[in-house]
């Protein structure tokens, strides 16, 4: 197929689209705007979704507008019933809804219709002053409702303002930072995703745990420290970020091991520039059986060049009987890792630049007592042709010397076009850039109200 059939094909999608959301009502606001009579770029920059100062405050304070900018919450959101019951005046319920339609670059003429992919339900902000809280669940194309993806209660300000916020519950660990479920591409990055063998750990999913995070006095430095469950491939699937493309699913670990997360940023005095460090540290106890690599393939070849990787990594573990019956072999050790990062965001002009760069060392995750190291990093770069349109690339690499199967490269150019505050529609391409034939075009388009 030409590219002069590919564009038009493109076009006509997009067409579709807009006029599918050209009959939803301009009025349609998430619960926070609603709740305080603002617009969505108060909090985010013109290279939305960026969050500006102000918003990086907002989100940081338990969505709570800055002192002396409000009526106190127990005036402003409650209405007292009796001396002994407090109720919300209004609960702040929001709903997004996210669809997406895909074509294959080896089948580009039949593209997959999957709308709408996701509806979430979200409700969120502050029960009392300095005390808040966020819930967010979603139920899929497929019928199938999840357990609450985030589901955590915060306390503000403990001993000063901005000094110590501290959260309980699910959460994801890099909220603060680039986490995929805030992506405007359906495509996931797959640098903080990345799974290491046996051990099903990712780092870009929700935990469960305690946060403590700060930023004293409302200064240049912020950070965060977290003890958390971890993941674990035996006991209860949650979702990490939803069927929706972003995140991935994992199991929280239950074992009296608790990870860390610890994270560091400094951001420059003109408020525009902001670069940080992160680690973290944890524990998993491997599952039976050696790992078959068939949920990191893209084909069924891949799947046995996989395979055969893995075997040729952890001989110990394969015995003859083992490959004539097909059963996995009974092994548990632990696999001990790390991963250290860094990070920065950049508004340069009207473009906006985020990118990290990973580093992950795993002591044993093919329970052969053979380490595994990886690097990753990704790149990306927001330009704001308009104020209601956008246009941005991605790279993402994963790269590692000591497992090939980790290693993945793309290129994901894409278009995001606001056709109200809380309506968008986008278009992206997403290379993969080892292997073209598993490239494909996805059309999304994602209503908030």
């Amino acid at each position: 197929m030409n590219c002069r059939h590919r564009i038009l094909i493109t076009l006509n999608l997009l067409v579709g689209l807009y006029v599918l959301l050209s009959v939803l009502t301009a009025d349609a606001m998430p619960a926070f705007a609603r709740a305080y009579g603002m617009t969505c770029n108060t909090c985010h920059a013109s290279s939305y979704p960026v969050l500006n100062p102000f918003g990086r405050a907002i989100k940081e304070n338990g969505y709570q507008l800055p002192k002396g900018a409000e009526p106190p919450v127990t005036h402003l959101a409650r209405q007292q019933v009796s001396n002994r019951l407090t109720l919300l005046e209004r609960v702040p319920l929001a709903i997004r809804i996210k669809g997406m339609i895909q074509s294959e670059q080896q089948d580009i003429d039949n593209p997959n219709f999957a709308t709408p992919t996701q509806v979430d339900f979200l409700s969120g902000g502050p029960l009392f002053q300095n005390i808040s809280y966020f819930i967010n669940f979603g139920i899929f194309a497929d019928g199938e409702i999840e357990a609450p993806e985030l589901a955590f209660v915060q306390f503000h300000n403990l001993g000063g303002e901005g000094l110590a916020n501290f959260r309980v519950g699910k959460f994801n660990i890099l909220d603060f930072q680039f986490p995929n479920h805030r992506s405007l591409t359906m495509s996931v990055s797959p640098v903080a995703t990345v799974s290491v063998g046996k051990n099903p750990f990712i780092l870009d999913t929700h935990h469960v745990g305690i946060d403590l995070y700060g930023r004293p006095k409302s200064g240049p430095l912020f950070y965060e420290v977290a003890l958390v469950n971890g993941t674990t491939a035996e006991g209860e699937e949650e979702a990490g970020g939803g069927h929706g493309g972003h995140g991935a699913i994992s199991r929280t670990d239950s074992d009296s091991f608790k990870d860390i997360f610890a994270r560091l940023t400094y951001t420059l005095p003109n408020q525009r520039h902001t670069i940080g460090v992160l680690g973290y540290f944890g524990k998993t106890a491997l599952p039976n059986g050696i790992v078959t690599g068939d949920e990191h393939s893209e084909s069924d070849e891949d799947a046995e060049h996989e395979d055969a990787e893995v075997e040729h990594a952890a001989p110990a573990l394969f015995s003859e009987d083992d490959h004539a019956d097909g059963d996995h072999v009974e092994n548990d050790p632990n696999d001990t890792f790390r991963i250290l990062g860094v990070d920065a965001e950049l508004n340069l002009w009207r473009f906006n630049l985020r990118g990290a760069f990973l580093i992950g060392n795993h002591d044993n995750p093919l329970g052969n007592g053979e380490s595994v190291s990886y690097q990753g990093v990704m790149g990306n770069i927001i330009y704001p042709v308009k104020r209601n349109l956008l246009a941005a690339v991605r790279y993402d690499q994963v790269f590692s010397s000591d497992m090939s199967m980790l290693e993945k490269q793309f290129l994901t150019p894409y278009i995001h076009f606001l056709l109200l505050e809380n309506v968008h529609l986008g278009v992206e391409y997403n290379i993969n850039l080892d292997d073209t034939d598993q490239s494909n075009v996805n059309l999304m388009m994602d209503l908030a109200f």
